[in-house]
């Protein structure tokens, strides 16, 4: 069995006339829709990172001006 037949259930194709097997046209849009909806997620999980970064890039920039220290620089005596 060839991999791409293991991949591809029998019932998510349909013969063509040239005798190849091709995706349902339904199968076809059901994963153009999920490939929209994660390239959809992606973004919005880089724009939250990205948001993040320059949270975290702020309030360091802050504390340094304000004269503070990160917890993780103080030494012990």
């Amino acid at each position: 069995m060839q991999p791409a037949e293991v991949a591809t259930p029998h019932h998510a194709v349909e013969q063509g006339q040239d005798g190849m097997d091709r995706p349902r046209a339904c199968d076809v849009k059901s994963i153009e829709v999920l490939l929209a909806s994660r390239k959809v997620a992606q973004d919005i999980t880089q724009e939250i990172d990205s948001f993040w970064a320059f949270h975290f890039a702020f309030v360091d920039e802050v504390a340094l001006k304000a004269g503070w220290r990160h917890p993780t620089t103080y030494t012990s005596n």
